[in-house]
């Protein structure tokens, strides 16, 4: 099915803080018993998740997932457009359905109907990449959102519903950053806009998108706060982009995740 901008643009951010989530619970041991064949060049696909035309759920891959003691098969799955926070679900071979988390984040009992076995979950993905990955989406996602509706503080920037619907968001990770490989996805003025976000974030700074037209110089989409910046509306009204001095890398240790 072709994607619709920004909805499956969300759609997708939502899936990925999801998975985060369950990845941690693998890890910490919360979940045993469960295998995980997704790689972080997996992640980077613009075919990672697709919509079921029957339910029209957003699904993973089939044979991401396996039961370790018995090898049968999950499908992890999130409804699509679904306003509760956590509705990840798996379905095993024979239909059934297993909810994974309360909205809280905190785990369900559903998968221990199908996770038995006391040996360690299986997962070579880092929650923090995954989440880091999530925010890059919903920060390209709240851009098309206010492109699409045509709002005034983006005026001059275009967003090509046409070349979305059947690609989708490719990204590329390169020095530090998920950077947007879609040319021409998103321009201003007949300019492509490139976009890039940081593969290390923080509790901080959840909006840390950045964006540059016609050379290297990258200024931020949004403050802190989510509002579009300074640097970013000086664009809108036709003024030149200047660069901004680069932060800190933040780097955490632990696999903490915002909710």
């Amino acid at each position: 099915m072709k994607k619709v901008a920004p909805r499956d643009i969300f759609n997708d951010a939502n899936f990925l803080k999801n998975l985060a989530f369950l990845t941690v619970h693998m890890q910490t041991g919360s979940i045993n018993g469960l295998e995980c064949n997704i790689s972080e060049d997996d992640m980077l696909s613009p075919d990672f998740l697709a919509i079921d035309a029957g339910s029209g759920d957003l699904f993973a891959p089939y044979g991401s997932f396996y039961v370790a003691e018995t090898g049968e098969q999950l499908n992890l799955a999130r409804p699509t457009n679904s306003r509760e926070p956590f509705p990840l679900f798996f379905t095993d071979e024979s239909e059934g359905i297993y909810d994974i988390f309360y909205d809280d984040g905190t785990l369900r009992g559903d998968i221990e109907e199908i996770l038995t076995s006391d040996e360690p979950s299986r997962v070579n993905l880092d929650p923090r990449t995954i989440m880091a990955q999530s925010i890059a989406m919903k920060g390209i996602g709240k851009l098309a959102l206010n492109i699409v509706d045509r709002m005034s503080v983006v005026a001059g920037f275009g967003f090509d519903q046409e070349q979305y619907g059947p690609e989708g968001i490719t990204l590329e990770m390169e020095s530090g950053h998920f950077n947007l490989k879609n040319e021409r996805l998103v321009t201003f003025n007949g300019q492509n806009v490139d976009l890039r976000s940081p593969a290390i974030t923080s509790d901080e700074d959840l909006w840390p998108l950045e964006f540059s037209i016609g050379d290297n110089s990258y200024a931020r989409v949004y403050d802190k706060n989510g509002d579009f910046s300074p640097e970013f509306l000086a664009v809108s009204q036709g003024n030149e982009l200047k660069p901004q001095e680069p932060e800190a890398a933040y780097d955490e240790q632990s696999p903490r995740l915002r909710r």
